[in-house]
This record gives structure tokens, C-alpha cells and sequence, in this order.
């Protein structure tokens, strides 16, 4: 996770984002401030050669629920769009589209065009992982100096290590109008993102057979080929005995799974959970605290990288947080500096 001196005032964008090639930005609500955030990103490398792409729809001129303007999707000459023709023909750019992915989302086929005349554009991407894997794979072949997805929160994938090398998460006052609930739910979603990677030594055996199940114990490492228990997660208590040290999933790890591991706690003594990153999580909150209460970690093979969290104290539904307020109550729940990039950026 990017830390920061709580002194330390980075002034440009580009310092924050050079180390990454790729990035995804992930909105804790709708209207959080995403788009901000890309816009800025997106202005500070005018003529760069910038890829940008969506998970969903992303820079709809009108709120749907608000009905209220939203700040659009402003791009540049020489940029690369993933989008669709529908959302072209409702953009201001020129543009040249260079070829069609064949990868259909619910607005159209997505195509690969390049800007000729600067303007404002809606983009739409596939919301799968491995639709996504492939429109990156097909993005990179325009060597993009970065490449940008606007992404969603409920669309976990997209933070994945498969597809971008971090991510810049946005939270705001259009989450909750209580900002305490705004703040802890925050830290919560952070604190998940951030799950430690697993030690070397474990790494290493995992990576010698990482599409299969794999139980280490004591003396013995077993494997299980992950197609045995999909719908069928019951029979992982078979494997599951009092030498059991490490269960490593290929796959989701998900309430049914852990159903099965609460079932037999009572045999379990410095157990873990492997997975491959963060977005194979599909736990709830509630969950994640009863495995912490009896000991069980979770740790990851590809940690996710938090490039930095920004922050927007307005909300478009009537009310706003004092700025100062938030962002210090931010800090002190995550335990780095946040970033208004209105204000906190040149």
C-alpha cells in the first residue's frame, strides 16, 4: 500500500501515478468523485498516449438518479479509447477507430479508437474478468504509456493484479449522509484491499500448481483439482484434519466455503487461507470477523496496490461534510493521507 509522511505533500498527480502502468480507479459510491479523479489524471498527461477504458458505463453527461449534470470524461489528441460505437456517437471527439474487439458488452461491441480532436467521450467496457483481461491484452498492443479503467465497486475484478498494477479508491459524501458510516465502511473496504501477500516459502508451492486446490499439512501436500467441488464445497471437509495447516484456493473463496471451515474450527490450530488476490474474496463483512476472532488469516499470492485514497466531502443529494473534518477522521481510520484533489493538488 502507498504510505506517505503525514508532512509530505505531493504536489503532482504524475508522482503518484509514474511507478504504474496500469491503474484502475474504484469509487466507494456512485458520484463518490471517480471521474474527477481520471479527469485530473487524464489533464496532467495531455500529451501522453493514455488508454482509457471502462468497467460498465462511465461519463453519462446526466445522473440517472440524480438527474443532476456530471463532470464528463475530457481526453486528447493521440489517446486510445476502449469504448463502444453507440457511446462514440454520443461523444464530442474525432476520432479514428483502428479495430473491433468482438467483445460485446450490454451497450455494443467495444472498439479501439484513437482521438483526433479533443472532446468529451462516453465510455462502456466489459464488466467479466476475462473479458477485461482480453481488452487490456488488445490495448496493450497500441503501447499506451498508461492505461486507465474506470471502475466500480461491486465490480471487484477490476482491482485484480491480472489486469492493472494499482488502484486509486475514492470515497465521498455520496456514500452516506452519516460521515461516520462513510468513514468506517471505508476502512473496511480498504482494509480488505490491502490483505497481506503470503510468505515466500508458501508462495513458491502454490506457484508450482496454483490452478489446483491445494491442502498443506504437516508432513504432506495434497492437491485436489478444482473442478471436484464446484457446487460442492462439502467435500473439502474430508481434507480438513488436525494436521490441515494451509488451504490454498484457485478460485473464489467464498460464504459456502467458509461454511465448511467453521464447521470444523474445533480441528484447525495455525490455519490459513490462500487465494490470489483480493478480489477472490466474496466474504461479507461479518464473515471476514468471525475467521479473524478464531485465528484463521487470510493472506494473498499478488497483493493489491493502493496507489493513494481520494476523497470528495460533497454530495450531489443536498448535503456536504466539513472538509477539514473529513479528511482528518479519513486519516486517522486508514492511517495514511487522503487526497482532495480539487485542493490538495496543483
Amino acid at each position: 500500500m502507498f504510505i506517505e509522511s503525514e508532512k509530505t505533500i505531493i504536489k503532482s498527480i504524475e508522482k503518484y501515478v509514474e511507478p504504474y502502468h496500469s491503474i484502475s480507479i474504484i469509487g466507494m459510491a456512485k458520484n463518490a468523485g471517480k471521474t474527477t479523479v481520471l479527469n485530473t489524471i487524464i489533464s496532467a498527461h495531455k500529451t501522453k498516449r493514455l488508454a482509457i477504458s471502462s468497467v460498465g458505463l462511465d461519463g453519462e453527461e446526466i445522473d440517472t438518479i440524480t438527474n443532476q449534470n456530471k463532470p464528463r470524461i475530457q481526453v486528447y489528441p493521440g489517446m486510445i479509447i476502449a469504448t463502444t460505437k453507440e457511446c462514440l456517437d454520443q461523444s464530442t471527439i474525432t476520432y479514428v477507430i483502428h479495430e473491433n474487439t468482438n467483445i460485446r458488452t450490454a451497450l455494443g461491441t467495444v472498439v479501439i479508437c484513437e482521438v483526433i480532436r479533443a472532446g468529451l467521450i462516453l465510455v462502456a467496457g466489459p464488466s467479466s474478468r476475462n473479458k477485461m483481461k482480453k481488452l487490456k491484452s488488445i490495448i496493450t498492443k497500441y503501447e499506451p504509456y498508461k492505461i486507465l479503467f474506470d471502475g466500480a465497486l461491486f465490480r471487484k475484478s477490476i482491482a485484480s493484479r491480472e489486469l492493472v498494477d494499482g488502484i486509486i479508491f475514492v470515497t465521498g459524501a455520496s456514500y452516506s449522509s452519516n460521515i461516520d458510516k462513510v468513514i468506517n465502511d471505508t476502512k473496511i473496504t480498504i482494509d480488505h484491499y490491502s490483505i497481506k501477500a503470503v510468505e515466500q516459502s508458501l508462495k513458491i508451492n502454490v506457484k508450482t500448481n496454483e490452478n489446483n486446490i491445494i491442502i498443506f499439512e504437516n508432513k504432506a501436500i495434497k492437491t485436489v483439482t478444482k473442478d471436484n467441488i464446484i457446487d460442492k464445497e462439502h467435500i473439502l471437509e474430508q481434507f480438513l484434519t488436525e494436521e490441515t495447516r494451509v488451504l490454498y484456493l484457485p478460485r473464489s473463496l467464498n460464504e459456502k466455503i467458509v461454511e465448511v471451515i467453521l464447521s470444523n474450527k474445533n480441528k484447525l490450530t495455525q490455519f490459513k487461507i490462500i487465494v490470489q488476490d483480493a478480489t477472490y474474496i466474496l466474504l461479507k463483512p461479518q464473515t471476514l470477523a468471525k475467521l479473524s476472532k478464531i485465528g484463521i488469516k487470510i493472506s494473498v499470492l499478488n497483493p493489491i496496490d493502493i496507489i493513494f485514497v481520494a476523497y470528495n466531502p460533497i454530495s450531489p443529494y443536498g448535503y456536504s461534510f466539513d472538509n477539514n473534518e473529513f479528511k482528518s477522521k479519513l486519516r486517522a481510520a486508514i492511517g495514511f493521507e487522503p487526497i482532495n484533489v480539487l485542493q490538495d493538488l496543483e
